[in-house]
């Protein structure tokens, strides 16, 4: 690890707060977290909810991640999706059925889009907030300015937190891409649900997120965390 980690005490008092609640103040980073979500997702407003589950796969030095999703898009189609941060680079792919992959996508805002949901679900592993690579802007007694350099990607995201310390809100600019329509950057949030004790560490059971768009509020994804194993 380059740099050392972040002494609680000099954190904005929102983040430390956070970090006593999830019982990680003085916890040692995670090499390596697995994470299986399950829940539902819907890719365009007009569709209705499908089914999905979700294996993740999280380094934090280097940070990075691999998710495997699949969605039953209807009983006898499942969707197949792989993404990746890894060195900075992130690539997403989607495989519709099992020889057509219809998303093949790199570049600097698959990157940024990769590295913003990686600071959202450090809310899973909240030791590594006091990494090298994250900084962070006091604001005021419930929210604070978490930015994250990956690579060449600097993201920014607003974190809100509860009076007992419990992550609340993360809402951040996000290129996302709908259907057909080119790559745009919208404001993306995660409402994060009560938070439950999960091996050592005090972390949302649930969550959901939500674009909002021009065009109105886009609600869709909600999940549920079935198994959290820090390695």
């Amino acid at each position: 690890m380059t740099g050392a980690l972040q002494e609680v005490a000099l954190l904005p008092e929102p983040v430390a707060r956070h970090l006593r609640f999830a019982g990680v103040a003085d916890a040692p980073v995670p090499a390596v977290v697995r994470m299986r979500h399950t829940g539902d997702i819907r890719l365009r407003p007009d569709q209705r909810h499908a089914s999905h589950v979700a294996l993740l796969r999280f380094t934090t030095d280097p940070p990075g991640f691999v998710r495997e999703a699949r969605v039953k898009t209807s009983p006898l189609v499942t969707l197949r999706a792989h993404d990746e941060l890894e060195n900075g680079a992130a690539r997403a792919q989607v495989w519709p059925f099992r020889s057509w992959k219809s998303v093949d996508q790199t570049g600097p805002k698959v990157d940024q889009d990769a590295v913003v949901r990686f600071m959202s679900d450090m809310a899973w592993f909240p030791a590594a907030m006091r990494m090298p690579y994250v900084a962070w802007e006091a604001h005021d007694a419930a929210t604070a300015t978490m930015s994250v350099t990956i690579g060449g990607t600097l993201a920014h995201a607003l974190l809100t937190f509860a009076a007992d310390g419990a992550l609340v809100r993360f809402e951040a600019d996000r290129f996302h891409r709908l259907g057909t329509r080119a790559w745009e950057l919208a404001t993306w949030t995660m409402d994060y649900g009560e938070a439950t004790p999960m091996g050592a560490v005090r972390v949302p059971k649930s969550a959901r997120a939500s674009w909002l768009l021009a065009e109105g509020d886009f609600p869709y994804i909600r999940f549920d965390v079935d198994d959290l194993a820090y390695d």
